[in-house]
């Protein structure tokens, strides 16, 4: 039976995944605490092996599309990496260590509060389709897109999550 629901969180991680470039983690991880309890860091580091294959299928994707920015890609992925180095060291600090783990699952759980308010916001000031995106109108920074790489990698290497519910929003602020 835990094969079942284990494949199940996997489908559905992978497809909102997918769709919404949120590595799936999001859906992940509040479905394991709902199927098995709490075990936090268990389901961070299950959730960023997931999402290593989520976003490793969504470059393929979106390289076929010939919508990467390579350019912005070449300094926001190193930037991410070292802040997901970071994020992973608060993570396994003495704050979250050992009886004090429900502590990160409260940070991720407001987190949570804030995707749901962003998209919520984002939803309803949304103008556009996705056909009309243009890459070559794209802005080129590289100071913003190691600060984006940064803003991502902290809170993904902390929370286990994917970068996308930090870096799409960043990048569109940016």
């Amino acid at each position: 039976m835990n094969y079942l629901i284990l494949a199940t969180i996997g489908i559905v991680m992978g497809l909102f995944g997918g769709l919404l470039g949120i590595g799936g983690s999001v859906v992940m991880i509040p479905a394991l605490v709902f199927a098995f309890g709490e075990n936090q860091h268990l389901y961070q580091a299950s959730a960023m092996i997931c999402n290593f294959f989520v976003g490793a299928t969504a470059v393929m994707v979106h390289k076929k599309a010939d919508v990467l920015v390579t350019d912005v890609i070449r300094w926001l992925v190193p930037a991410a990496a070292i802040g997901i180095i970071i994020g992973v060291a608060i993570s396994n600090s003495s704050a979250f260590a050992r009886g004090n783990s429900y502590v990160l699952a409260r940070v991720f759980g407001i987190f949570m509060i804030y995707v749901v308010i962003y998209n919520c916001l984002k939803f309803r000031s949304r103008s556009g389709r996705a056909g009309d995106f243009d890459i070559s109108k794209t802005r080129r920074s590289i100071p913003l897109a190691i600060l984006c790489g940064l803003l991502t990698g902290v809170p993904a290497g902390l929370l286990g999550i994917g970068g996308g519910t930090v870096c799409v929003p960043a990048q569109q602020l940016f």
